[in-house]
């Protein structure tokens, strides 16, 4: 499968359509964008990744790699599908938010990972702007969760077996 790089420097990239599809994944998806990134259909491919420096915009509701997925910029949750978004990555893939993760808008989003037995990591605050539910899957998951800003009660279910292998959280409670 071919990979594709998108460079737009400081303006939005927009995939309005499906990139890929099951059957036919593309390749390693990068993109760059100092604005905003907004998936509005599904993705698939070998793995996805954001630049820093904008924001990734879910609306498609599913996106799946056999890889990682990587979201280096701040990630909001919008999706016209039930309000749901669904990340699956690979037993070899993991899945990093390395900025916020919150609600496009003022509806509640739910965000289900499954990861198989690799990491799913947090370094952003999640839902500071309106709590966000998460249904983590794998065999066995590894959820980092570096927040150091108050957090947004959330709703985490888990299949799997979970150890929280870090946690620091202001003036909210994780994993209890």
């Amino acid at each position: 499968a071919e990979s594709l790089t998108v460079d737009a420097g400081t303006r939005d990239v927009t995939f309005t359509g499906a990139v890929g599809s099951a059957g036919a994944a593309v390749g390693d998806l990068l993109v760059k964008s100092g604005a905003n990134t907004t998936f509005v259909s599904t993705v698939d491919a070998a793995s996805v990744t954001t630049d820093a420096g904008g924001q990734a915009i879910i609306q498609g509701g599913r996106i799946t790699t056999s890889g990682d997925q990587t979201y280096n910029d701040n990630v909001l949750l919008g999706s016209s599908v039930a309000h749901a978004t669904v990340l699956n990555t690979t037993a070899t893939g993991v899945v990093l938010f390395a900025g916020t993760l919150n609600n496009q808008g003022a509806s509640a989003e739910s965000l289900t990972v499954n990861a198989g037995s690799r990491n799913v990591t947090f370094t952003g605050t999640v839902g500071d702007a309106a709590a966000v539910g998460f249904h983590l899957r794998g065999e066995r998951l590894h959820v980092v969760a570096l927040v150091e800003h108050d957090v947004e009660p959330l709703a985490v279910r888990v299949e799997g077996v979970l150890p929280l292998l870090h946690q620091a959280v202001d003036g909210g409670l994780l994993g209890h």
